[in-house]
């Protein structure tokens, strides 16, 4: 935000924009018009489940994933991949900054 700060005071009278944030600067106050954000709020959480086996949104509740291994039937011959299954806990509300992070270096 700093830098946003000081490329508007070099710049009076100009919308600058850095990182999805637009500022104004005029007679040395500034006003930060808006934040980009340039996905939704799923693609960040799909990120983060890919990696990590749980993310909070705060207020709201978790997102929970349980691996579950690759698997042969014995029967059928028919091979699963492994993959995650999700769950969603609405007790989960408290914010660990992990989805907020993410979405800032994006």
């Amino acid at each position: 935000m700093i830098t946003v700060c000081d490329n508007a005071l070099k710049q009076k009278n100009k919308i600058i924009k850095s990182k999805g944030v637009f500022s104004y600067c005029k007679d040395n106050d500034i006003y930060v018009i808006f934040v980009l954000v340039k996905n939704s709020i799923e693609y960040y959480i799909s990120q983060l489940l890919y990696k990590n086996d749980c993310v909070i949104v705060m207020n709201f509740g978790g997102f929970v994933c349980r691996s579950i291994s690759a698997n042969i039937n014995q029967i059928t011959g028919v091979l699963t991949p492994p993959n995650k299954s999700i769950l969603f806990n609405s007790q989960l509300k408290e914010n660990d900054g992990l989805l907020i992070n993410h979405i800032a270096q994006a």
